[in-house]
């Protein structure tokens, strides 16, 4: 990751900042940043690192809560993969946490949460519903996503018991926290990716590529992605990956895996600052669905969840999130 010699501080700035990067880019060593910029990437980490601060905090309060209440927690994303392979404190940010608990434990974790003094802050459309895979949570400052599934759950054919039998334990301050093994964080990161159509910042390439950084891990996540029917979002993925990091596509690709076309439209279209067209946006979420069956049931079951918030909303407005979801 390097900047074109000549590039303009203020376009390379917001740039920067647009995809996250600004922290990370703050220990690169390039001749082509200049001192002024080098100070504002400094900067950036440092208020990265007091953000994550307070975040680790809430982190470790709530996996203890959780884990007294036989609850086990998987931490996802961005707090997990600062612990993991971002070995310079401050350069992975990170805007909430998210957390993993198994689907039947919902109710469990909703009490924890409840005596954390967290409140529910709504969502997309369905996420009151049982069979949604995420709840938004909040608390003064701190937001956490929890989860109840990598993705949507009529995405494909995600195995959780696979899924749970292969977590690691995260060291973080001592608390009974876990990680999704190597290639089933690289295959959820993919999956994100997807999921948002890849509209995203660069630094979640970034993450891609070091989860990835040893070869057995791309090669394992290929053999999930196929099996749980997530190889589409995961050829994008990695194709974008590749292209973005230097030297990534060694260990991204393997001999023999040669990304879609669509990945490459994808790839050519990828690092901009304005934001996806409405219509590119599903054409792509369409497009990276394995089966026509999944893509069919996605869309038929957000299609009545729309429908569901709509009705609520001519009923005089919906009720608070904490009343949907009988917090």
């Amino acid at each position: 990751m390097g900047l074109p010699s000549g590039a303009n501080d203020e376009l390379v700035l917001a740039v920067a900042r647009h995809h996250r990067l600004s922290p990370a880019l703050s220990t690169v060593s390039d001749t082509a940043i200049s001192p002024t910029l080098l100070d504002v990437f400094r900067r950036d980490r440092l208020v990265t690192l007091g953000r994550g601060t307070l975040l680790r905090r809430a982190l470790v309060e709530s996996v203890n809560a959780l884990a007294a209440a036989d609850v086990k927690t998987v931490v996802l994303k961005g707090m997990a993969y600062e612990a993991l392979v971002y070995p310079v404190p401050g350069t992975r940010p990170a805007t909430d946490i998210d957390l993993l608990v198994r689907r039947d434990m919902r109710r469990a974790a909703f009490r924890v949460f409840r005596s954390l003094g967290f409140q529910p802050a709504g969502g997309a459309p369905g996420f009151d519903e049982p069979d949604y895979h995420e709840v938004s949570l909040r608390k003064d400052d701190v937001n956490i996503d929890l989860h109840f599934g990598l993705a949507p759950f009529v995405r494909g054919a995600i195995d959780y018991d696979a899924l749970w039998a292969a977590i690691v334990p995260l060291p973080i301050d001592g608390a009974p926290a876990h990680a999704l093994s190597p290639p089933h964080a690289a295959l959820h990161q993919a999956l994100h990716m997807a999921i948002h159509h890849f509209d995203v910042p660069g630094l979640y390439l970034l993450d891609l590529a070091r989860l990835c950084a040893e070869p057995q891990v791309a090669r394992q996540a290929i053999w999930d992605a196929q099996r749980w029917r997530c190889l589409r979002a995961w050829e994008t993925a990695t194709a974008l990956a590749a292209s973005f990091v230097r030297g990534s596509r060694a260990w991204l690709v393997p001999e023999g895996f040669a990304a879609h076309p669509r990945g490459e439209r994808v790839v050519q279209s990828f690092g901009g600052l304005a934001a996806l067209p409405r219509p590119e946006q599903l054409r792509r979420k369409v497009e990276h669905f394995d089966t026509p069956g999944d893509a069919v049931r996605y869309l038929a079951v957000q299609g009545r969840r729309v429908l569901r918030e709509r009705l609520i909303g001519l009923r005089g407005g919906p009720p608070s999130a904490s009343e949907r979801l009988r917090w």
